[in-house]
């Protein structure tokens, strides 16, 4: 790759980073059409990595492009929520069930670190910094069972849980349940118990699930009103 493609590269690497942040962070909400040109003038590039970007994430399902009018940002789907969570309440009972009983102390201090700097941020205006710990928690018990396979799907989903999570926690009793469900499972491998932990996992993914769900159809009901 020549000096030129690699630029090429790294401003739609950039334009594409950026546009994603945005949406997970709802700068740019639902069913907001994106401006191609505005878009490149705002980044300081040309509109081709831009709308190379706006391909990648269209693949990616975030985006739909709209013949002779755009670009729209596509909303979440009671669906989409769903299959996510059918693949967490797969996975992470059964990650914390792994380190019950060999995680180590440092990676249990490290644990409560984390909530220590999560419940500091434990408000609306810093939603997407709270929902960006959460899922460092979680990816964090994912790494720590050094299983390469698992810890790359889950963080293929991270950016969606991202999405999602800061669809709930404008719901101010999210933030304080949160803290509490996950206390629940780090108190859980503290004590060595992977029933315990399983279960604590289990109990704070169907929560947040129904938070979200409830979130996403009140949302889709709203939409239908106002048409």
């Amino acid at each position: 790759m020549n000096a030129t493609e690699k630029r090429s590269s790294s401003r739609r690497e950039e334009a594409y980073h950026q546009l994603k942040q945005a949406i997970i962070d709802q700068s740019i909400a639902p069913g907001d059409m994106v401006n191609e040109r505005r878009l490149a003038q705002a980044l300081g590039i040309s509109r081709t990595p831009v709308r190379e970007a706006l391909q990648m994430l269209e693949t990616e399902r975030w985006v739909t492009v709209l013949p002779w009018r755009g670009v729209v940002v596509r909303p979440v789907t009671p669906e989409e929520v769903d299959e996510v969570f059918q693949l967490r309440l797969v996975l992470e009972p059964m990650v914390v069930e792994m380190l019950a009983g060999r995680i180590s102390r440092s990676d249990l201090y490290s644990l409560d670190e984390l909530l220590r700097r999560q419940g500091k941020i434990a408000s609306p205006d810093q939603g997407g910094q709270f929902i960006a710990i959460d899922q460092e928690f979680h990816l964090y018990l994912a790494e720590k069972t050094g299983n390469a396979h698992l810890l790359a799907f889950m963080t293929q989903l991270r950016d969606i849980h991202l999405r999602l999570g800061v669809e709930t926690v404008c719901d101010h009793h999210r933030f304080e349940a949160t803290l509490r469900e996950h206390r629940a499972v780090v108190d859980g491998l503290k004590e060595g118990n992977a029933m315990a932990a399983k279960q604590a996992m289990l109990y704070h993914i169907v929560h947040t699930h129904e938070a979200i769900s409830n979130r996403v159809r009140n949302a889709r009901q709203n939409q239908g009103d106002a048409l």
